[in-house]
């Protein structure tokens, strides 16, 4: 059920919403009618966590954005890698925990910041019809200075 991170499999079509946020000047696309709480460590981003609020799912599905520290990173933890927009994107295999199936990717920047991006669902199928729309969400992220 495992799909890898490349162009056919990423769906940014429902990516309707955009999370900004000024201190690290973080952007991402998400799903309509989803939800956001961010989280500020000493006035700057830390993380922020987003969840749809109703939908197609029995249990909601979550996806949280962290703030990294470059110097934790470790290359020989993942398995796969691609590069995306100006960073690379570092990942394993989903796993599944008593019913939840998460992955986590992590991108690694030429930024003073790397980030992780995080999606927890309830089953396999669930996690399988909604994977397309986490990368879509990867695919939208952009962070750093920029000119427009």
């Amino acid at each position: 059920y495992f799909l890898t991170f490349n162009k056919e499999n990423v769906d940014t079509t429902l990516l309707e919403q955009l999370y900004s946020e000024q201190t690290l000047n973080v952007r991402v696309k998400y799903p309509a009618g989803w939800k956001f709480i961010d989280q500020n460590n000493k006035g700057k981003l830390d993380g922020v966590t987003f969840w749809a609020s109703a939908g197609n799912y029995n249990s909601p599905p979550y996806i949280h954005l962290e703030v990294k520290e470059k110097y934790l990173f470790s290359e020989n933890r993942y398995q796969y890698s691609n590069e995306v927009n100006d960073f690379t994107v570092y990942y394993n295999e989903p796993e599944e925990l008593s019913g939840q199936v998460s992955q986590e990717v992590y991108c690694r920047t030429e930024s003073e910041n790397d980030f992780s991006i995080k999606l927890i669902i309830r089953g396999k199928e669930q996690f399988k019809s909604f994977q397309p729309r986490f990368f879509g969400m990867i695919k939208s992220f952009k962070f750093g200075k920029t000119l427009f």
